[in-house]
């Protein structure tokens, strides 16, 4: 997907937009118009924290959970993916392969789009499948980059939401976004006695 249709740059209310622009960009308006609205259920949307990243916001740090308007969806920055208290601690860490979905659509296996400008102003910095990033080698009209979607979510049950405590592993968790975050974390954890993993059922 293009970060931006074109290489050319805007006039937007008096000001000079250049192509790499991340207000103004494509991708931007694609993840909160389209992915947001296709991707996530009602439930989902309302435990996703808007944020008041921008162009100029150098790293995803915790938003402030008040917020009541801003994107709900964003782009990760080359400080995010540098970050090792998001995760990022090597290359291996930043690694990634890219769905069938994404490959159906035209993405290539190789790179995604970060919100970060490069150095030229039809430049963008992408991250790299093997963990490593670029600064200046893509164009921001390249369609064949993949998005890399980001967010943040309150983990927070809603009322009605049950999390009975039990002995570990018995805790049943039914929210399911909850679920998702700690099965993320947990991954599969077969016994011998059956190798389907515990947290399939929902109990931690």
């Amino acid at each position: 997907m293009d970060f931006y249709i074109n290489i050319e740059q805007r006039t937007i209310d008096g000001v000079t937009v250049y192509p790499n622009n991340y207000v103004h960009s494509h991708i931007r308006t694609w993840l909160q118009d389209t992915f947001y609205e296709q991707a996530f259920t009602l439930d989902e949307k309302n435990q996703i924290v808007y944020t008041n990243y921008s162009q100029d916001t150098p790293s995803s740090v915790v938003p402030d959970t008040n917020l009541t308007s801003g994107d709900k969806v964003f782009l990760l920055t080359i400080e995010d993916v540098l970050n090792a208290d998001l995760g990022f601690f090597d290359n291996a860490s930043r690694s990634f392969s890219t769905t069938n979905y994404a490959n159906a659509q035209g993405s290539n296996l190789y790179n995604m789009w970060l919100r970060t400008t490069g150095s030229y102003e039809v430049t963008g910095f992408t991250l790299n499948f093997d963990g490593t990033y670029d600064e200046d080698l893509t164009s921001v009209n390249n369609t064949a980059v993949g998005v890399l979607p980001a967010i943040w979510v309150n983990l927070a049950p809603n009322q009605g939401d049950t999390v009975e405590l039990g002995m570990y592993p018995q805790s049943e968790v039914t929210n399911t976004v909850i679920k998702d975050a700690l099965t993320g974390l947990a991954g599969p954890l077969p016994t011998e006695a059956d190798a389907k993993a515990w947290t399939d059922y929902g109990f931690y």
